[in-house]
């Protein structure tokens, strides 16, 4: 995959990565972890099982890569399956471009935004969605570029806090006064920007001809250069294609009599590919617009297919620009002696497709909702923030959400446009939210609906712990990071069996109190109660306390399974009030326990009673309460 290695290159270029901001149409978010997080985070190998993808997400965290993806909210469907917690924020075109056509209008840009720690960026733009076929079957076309002036990064800022209104823009794009690399003469173009593709090919020149590679073409392919002609205002504009021909033989357009006259006349010519298209290649899928003047000539890479829609620079049949896409590319000048096309392709090379194949191979949008819904979980409150919007028609009571971790299902309500606001949403189950990423819309008689959950704070994410109280005990003792610990696995809610390693644990025999001693207890809980009492910051304490393995939450979750086994020994009961003296440590030295509210209720132990043998052991039991600071 050659634009996987040219992405890996351009990485490497970079120091220590800051930013990774990819946008596409559609996308496939196995391929994106699979192969594009892997590459980020300079791994060789793609994950096999689900402890890899749970290491790729603990090293992107760790390393805080701000990695995100944005896609048209449409083309997320619901068959896809995520295994990690990456950012796919989905992008609707109806709530940040108004004035495009709702239904029609797509979100089409290929982006792709690079940034170390430094301050250094790399931008790159073409037509490869984020896709298997696009980054490894189709015949693409990507630029990349070093940002090097201000105006490229008002650009890049323009684009980027215009498809995202939600953005944190001074932390994203704070004022750059130097830039480290030289290379100033391009421009990125979107159509969030006042500037068409078509101004920018044209810069001031007067445009004799017009090559392009376009996978797709215009349905009035006449009518569409005439607008191309009216625009560059040269009535005698010549335009090469060189198309991707669908069954190695058919244009994907009707053609007609005005397309044969422009053909006829020369003012059209059908050419053939220049680049020699590997065998295996499923489709030429490039996007490359090269304008020649008297004098100059620029060359576009990007997204802009040879359509109306797909130029949104002109307006066909009297339509106006609520019709074009959200389209993205790098505009640079070249030497006017630049050529992309070959060769004339024969008569007999090519025909035009019939009404059917056209639309087998059109586009078919799915339906939308009529609201938009942004649905957020923050992993250390372990809380949901909804929001929404309505556009299509009359609000109505009738939609309800069903979200991972809460069993009831919450009805959706509006006032006016504005969904009204659900408080409380706290996941009772929260791991459910570790393999269930998507929510889901439910109206009776339709079929569900599902979106992407955006997580956030996934630091605190409890994804590993240990099989046994034994190994949790000694990992206290140790002096090794939790997350190195040898005797560290994936938490069981996460083995979902689909390898070997992540299979069920074979059964065996619960390990005995007895294989601790007293003496390894009390040292193993007093090593984690001074550790605790180290900590200053609510963030740390909730990563031990919640989040890491053999975190507090765990040695009490496996404290009771042994409690429940073993009932009644003088161990446990020992056990018991040492834990939950940590618990009432944990509770004190943490601040904003609101933060928490969900978790303080499981650092509970429930102290078992004893036996009482007389009077005398009594006494002696109410003393090691005292001397120990127990609680009654």
């Amino acid at each position: 995959m050659k634009l996987i290695s040219e992405f890996k290159a351009q990485l490497a270029t970079l120091g220590e990565i800051k930013r990774v901001w990819l946008t596409s149409f559609n996308i496939n978010i196995g391929f994106i972890e699979t192969h594009l997080l892997p590459a980020v985070l300079g791994m060789e190998e793609p994950p096999k099982n689900r402890s890899e993808f749970e290491r790729l997400q603990f090293d992107l965290t760790r390393k805080k890569i701000d990695f995100r993806i944005y896609c048209d909210k449409r083309l997320i469907t619901q068959e896809q399956h995520k295994r990690t917690s990456i950012t796919i924020l989905p992008v609707s075109v109806r709530q940040i471009a108004p004035h495009l056509d709702a239904q029609n209008s797509l979100f089409h840009p290929k982006v792709i935004y690079l940034e170390d720690v430094h301050g250094n960026m790399i931008l790159g733009a073409g037509s490869a969605n984020l896709t298997l076929s696009g980054w490894g079957r189709n015949q693409e076309a990507v630029d990349f570029r070093r940002v090097s002036t201000n105006k490229q990064y008002q650009q890049i800022k323009s684009f980027f806090t215009q498809v995202d209104p939600n953005m944190a823009v001074d932390d994203a794009f704070p004022v750059r006064r130097k830039f480290s690399h030289d290379d100033p003469d391009w421009d990125f173009i979107h159509s969030l920007s006042g500037k068409t593709l078509l101004k920018a090919l044209a810069n001031g020149d007067t445009i004799k001809k017009l090559s392009v590679w376009s996978p797709y073409l215009a349905a009035d392919l006449a009518g569409f250069i005439g607008s191309l002609s009216h625009a560059f205002g040269n009535p005698a504009l010549r335009v090469d294609l060189v198309p991707d021909l669908a069954h190695g033989r058919f244009l994907r357009t009707p053609g007609g009599e005005g397309t044969d006259v422009l053909r006829q006349s020369g003012q059209l010519r059908l050419c053939k590919n220049p680049v020699e298209r590997d065998e295996r290649s499923e489709l030429t899928h490039a996007k490359v617009w090269l304008a020649t003047g008297k004098s100059s000539a620029t060359l576009a890479i990007g997204s802009w297919n040879f359509t109306a829609p797909g130029c949104s620079s002109v307006n066909v049949d009297n339509t106006d620009e609520t019709h074009w896409n959200i389209e993205a590319g790098i505009v640079h000048r070249v030497s006017p002696k630049t050529k992309i096309v070959g060769a004339v392709l024969d008569e007999k090379a090519f025909a035009y497709a019939s009404a059917e194949l056209l639309e087998a191979e059109g586009l078919h949008i799915p339906d939308q909702l009529p609201f938009d819904l942004q649905v957020q979980f923050d992993w250390r409150s372990g809380k949901y923030t909804v929001s929404g919007e309505w556009f299509d028609g009359k609000p109505t009571a009738q939609y309800a959400l069903r979200l991972p971790g809460i069993a009831q299902v919450i009805p959706l309500g509006w006032r006016g446009k504005s969904l009204i606001a659900l408080r409380d949403l706290v996941a009772e189950q929260p791991d459910e939210v570790l393999t269930q990423h998507f929510y889901t819309v439910i109206r009776p008689g339709e079929a569900d609906w599902q979106g992407v959950i955006h997580e956030v704070g996934q630091a605190f994410r409890r994804v590993n712990g240990f099989d046994t109280l034994h190994d949790l005990l000694n990992s206290y003792i140790s002096d090794v990071d939790p997350q190195d610990n040898d005797a560290v696995q994936l938490r069981e809610t996460l083995r979902d069996g689909d390898s070997a390693e992540d299979a069920p644990p074979e059964e065996k025999p619960p390990i005995q109190t007895s294989a601790t001693s007293y003496f390894r207890l009390f040292y193993a809980l007093e090593k984690r109660r001074e550790q605790l009492e180290t900590l200053n910051d609510d963030a740390s304490l909730h990563y031990w306390l919640f989040t890491c393995p053999g975190c507090l939450l765990e040695l009490v979750e496996k404290v009771r399974e042994n409690l429940a086994a073993q009932p009644g020994t003088l161990f446990g009961w020992f056990m018991a009030h040492e834990v939950q003296s940590l618990c009432q440590l944990a509770k004190k030295r943490y601040r904003k326990k609101s933060l928490a509210a969900h978790a303080w209720p499981k650092l509970v132990i429930d102290i078992p009673p004893l036996p009482v043998k007389g009077k005398q052991r009594q006494q002696y039991l109410d003393a090691i309460k005292q001397r120990c600071g127990y609680e009654a």
